[in-house]
């Protein structure tokens, strides 16, 4: 647009700003064009080559989901549960495979599992104030660490007595059935996974 048009057009009653209309046009001159084959590579960017895969942890159709949207799933989507299983946790207010791996009693048993190799037989200290109150319960309050991991799984505090029959066909009996359960290891792997993750694939 020349001086001469930008009159015309103010004079012909078009509210324009001379003054703008030239800036405009100068700074869209000197501003760089991408063209049309840099576009198009930029789309056409591939993601790296990927080798890493759950595929045996996961049902087939759920295998190319993103680690962040596999947890979302319910926990039959790990292959070896069935749809029956998604019945029985969601007793336990767990309907994804986030909810387990983040289910507190579950970690309460994990934790037992973890330490009762290393409790000595008889060798409590009676000024030791250590405890489990919060996380078992009263009937188990005061029992060892080896004797807790055989007891029934609504030992621990958030398993109620209904829920026994419904993880017992889960394979889950005990407290030490809880905290060994694989899938309860696969679901927290895969949470786990799933803060590590890049949705742009870009590295860090």
């Amino acid at each position: 647009i020349t001086h001469k048009q930008a009159a015309m057009m103010r004079f012909s009653g078009k509210s324009v700003c001379v003054h703008r209309v030239l800036q405009s046009v100068s700074v869209a001159r000197c501003m760089p064009q991408r063209s049309a084959s840099s576009a198009g590579k930029a789309k056409a960017k591939a993601k790296p080559a990927y080798t890493l895969n759950v595929n045996n942890a996961v049902d087939k159709k759920f295998e190319t989901l993103c680690f962040a949207d596999l947890i979302k799933q319910s926990p039959s989507a790990l292959q070896g549960l069935t749809d029956d299983a998604d019945i029985y946790l969601v007793g336990l207010n767990i309907t994804t495979i986030k909810d387990l791996a983040t289910w507190k009693a579950a970690h309460t048993a994990q934790a037992i599992v973890a330490l009762a190799p290393f409790e000595e037989a008889n060798g409590r200290d009676a000024a030791s104030e250590s405890n489990l109150n919060h996380g078992l319960d009263k009937t188990w309050e005061t029992k060892s660490l080896q004797e807790i991991l055989k007891a029934p799984v609504t030992a621990i505090q958030g398993v109620p007595a209904r829920a026994g029959p419904k993880l017992a066909q889960l394979n889950i009996n005990t407290v030490g059935d809880l905290g060994e359960w694989k899938y309860l290891k696969l679901a927290q792997a895969l949470v786990f996974c799933a803060t590590k993750e890049n949705k742009t694939h870009g590295s860090h």
